[in-house]
């Protein structure tokens, strides 16, 4: 015969299975070391997780978004034809009316500027 729910409107075979399942999970501190005795062994947190590398490259170019806006529509231009259209010198030149050598002084030029950008802080202020 099944008895009736408790007080918590669960019957005995259910506050059994809970209280096996909560049995079957264990919590083990990241920071204690793990292994068997007389093991190398080392804590789990420095097991799991690393930095990404990638994370930097997020961040610079969220950083770099908003800076080509300040260049004037010469220097947007050279820029989307470099890398938007993956041009060389020789056919940017072509197309903007100059020599090889003065695109690549616009470049240079646009690099600093934007790497100016970059390491600005944000009182605007270049960082050291």
């Amino acid at each position: 015969m099944a008895r009736r729910p408790g007080r918590t409107g669960l019957s005995e075979n259910q506050v059994a299975e809970a209280l096996a399942i909560d049995d079957s999970f264990t919590v083990a501190s990241l920071d204690a070391a793990g292994g068997a005795e007389g093991e190398d062994s080392c804590r789990p947190a420095e097991t799991i997780g690393s930095r990404d590398p990638r994370f930097d490259l997020v961040v610079d170019c969220l950083s770099l978004r908003p800076l080509p806006a300040g260049l004037d529509p010469r220097e947007r231009t050279v820029l989307h034809l470099r890398f938007g259209l993956d041009m060389t010198r020789s056919q940017m030149g072509d197309r903007i009316g100059c020599s090889q050598v003065h695109v690549s002084r616009i470049l240079a030029h646009i690099f600093r500027t934007l790497r100016a950008g970059l390491l600005a802080d944000p009182t605007g202020s270049a960082a050291v």
